[in-house]
């Protein structure tokens, strides 16, 4: 009986659930969307339920497309978007809705934490420092703020770790994502009581941390019925998205870079030993031994979808008639008519804030009557390369590392404009391996390796071959260098108006 592989990538705006024979090669893929509920200026929430709705009707539906028997799933991997408040009550039932990574509520409360834990401290211990989006001060909001839910709450988990449970009925949190929580050890993964106490956090309402291939249980009886899964089925403990993007880019050795340009774009680099800046978050990657160090610009491709939805409605229109692509049109054939350097305009991406600064908004700077749609599409796509570059220099700075290339992924390496736009402007080679499926790749490959049903040391580049290369233009660094000051001289005035 042939087996095969089951990923579930459990993303910030909708979950994939694909199927996968043992070489990788896609059987079945299916898409669920569901919303994020911004009920105040800095909250951003999800209803578990709405993820997990989805993913059973995935389930089912992949299973119908494909004509495979639940039983020849061999293994199943789940991954998500970090770090989430997510509160269960004893019976699993959910205490409160789930604080997603976007949300910045909690910024009283990281400043509380920074005062009773120097920066330095969190960095010896964690290899992070203190900022709202992080698990340590939502759960501090959130015990300040819903008293009686947080001592009705029996265990905070993260997004994957939830559809675990609801999966096997066993709590856990994988190792790529204890660490974002600002409570774990670096270098184990492991809970720290020093700053756990030091926050007065209850060490018994963390669930236990596991390796990301491990086994943390079977599909459940209850389950079964609910996805039509077969009881019995190897659940691996799984890992944070961008970690299990990164995994199918073949960056498992130190130094090796990456570029995962989604709703927010990661710029990173793998390591064999932990490290660190102010700004840049650490965790374990999947694979045991190895650790990935990035700086997140928070908002690029969700900058275009605004964009897009503000002022694309000719591109949107147009995009229909001719059964193109809306972001196709903008990314690439409206943003080509304008040159580099976009006319002197330039954008600041942070349309939700910068990781090391919450306040600072977006911004145009720039604009006259003579301003172009095409001048200000290239000049979104710019201004995020841009901030990639300023993150990025910290990255290299902070793991003593000199990146020449990047592995690239996400839907925005689909835009063959903003792959050489990202290359001209951090003078980085960017290269696009042949992946459609990035992270719910990723999680279906972790679970062979986690079961023994592929070998530990399997061999990536057959899967994921070098398919495009942009390499810089010297004509357009020449510009975007001097333009890139201007960026960063702009961003500091920035931070300062918001401040």
């Amino acid at each position: 009986m042939e087996r095969y592989l089951l990923g579930i990538d459990v993303g910030t705006t909708g979950c994939k659930v694909g199927l996968f024979s043992l070489s990788g090669e896609r059987i079945a893929l299916t898409r669920g969307d569901y919303h994020t509920h911004h009920p105040q200026p800095g909250c951003a929430e999800q209803d578990p339920l709405e993820w997990w709705n989805a993913i059973k009707t995935g389930i089912q539906m992949i299973l119908q497309q494909s004509g495979i028997a639940a039983t020849q799933i061999a293994a199943i991997g789940v991954d998500s978007h970090v770090p989430t408040l997510l509160p269960l009550h004893a019976n699993g039932d959910v205490a409160y809705p789930a604080m997603i990574w976007a949300d910045s509520r909690a910024k009283a409360e990281s400043r509380w934490i920074s005062q009773q834990i120097p920066d330095e401290t969190f960095i010896q211990i964690c290899g992070n420092t203190c900022t709202p989006n992080y698990l340590a001060p939502k759960i501090k909001w959130f015990q300040a703020h819903e008293p009686q839910a947080f001592l009705d709450t029996a265990v905070f988990l993260q997004v994957n770790g939830y559809i675990n449970y609801k999966l096997t009925g066993n709590l856990s949190m994988d190792i790529s994502n204890s660490e974002l929580t600002l409570m774990a050890d670096k270098t184990t993964g492991a809970w720290s009581t020093q700053i756990c106490e030091a926050l007065k956090i209850p060490m018994e309402k963390l669930p236990e941390v596991k390796e990301c291939t491990e086994v943390i249980g079977t599909v459940s009886q209850t389950a079964a019925k609910e996805t039509s899964l077969a009881e019995g089925t190897p659940v691996i403990a799984g890992g944070n998205d961008t970690a299990m993007s990164v995994l199918t880019l073949n960056i498992v050795e130190h130094g090796q870079a990456f570029l995962d340009i989604g709703h927010a774009t990661n710029p990173g680099v793998c390591l064999d030993k932990p490290a660190s800046c102010s700004i840049c978050n650490l965790y374990h990657h999947v694979l045991p031994h190895r650790w990935l160090l990035q700086a997140y610009v928070g908002t690029t491709g969700a900058a275009l979808r605004w964009f897009k939805e503000t002022l694309g409605e000719t591109e949107t229109h147009a995009a229909a008639i001719i059964k193109s692509d809306p972001y196709t049109l903008l990314s690439e054939v409206k943003a080509a008519e304008a040159t580099p350097g976009s006319a002197g305009l330039l954008f600041l991406p942070y349309l939700a804030g910068a990781q090391e600064a919450p306040d600072v908004r977006g911004t145009f700077l720039g604009l006259s009557t003579s301003t172009t749609k095409a001048e200000m599409i290239r000049a979104l796509l710019e201004g995020c390369a841009f901030a990639v570059r300023r993150n990025i220099e910290l990255v290299e700075r902070a793991a003593g590392l000199e990146i020449s290339a990047w592995h690239t992924t996400g839907g925005g390496a689909n835009s063959d404009l903003w792959c050489q736009i990202h290359a001209d402007i951090t003078g980085k080679q960017v290269l696009v391996p042949r992946v459609r499926d990035g992270a719910v790749l990723g999680s279906a490959l972790l679970a062979g390796i986690g079961t023994g049903v592929l070998p530990k040391d399997l061999d990536l580049k057959k899967i994921a071959p070098i398919d495009r290369e942009y390499t810089p233009i010297a004509s357009h660094q020449a510009i975007y260098d001097e333009r890139y000051e201007q960026f960063c001289r702009a961003y500091d005035l920035l931070t300062q108006y918001a401040g």
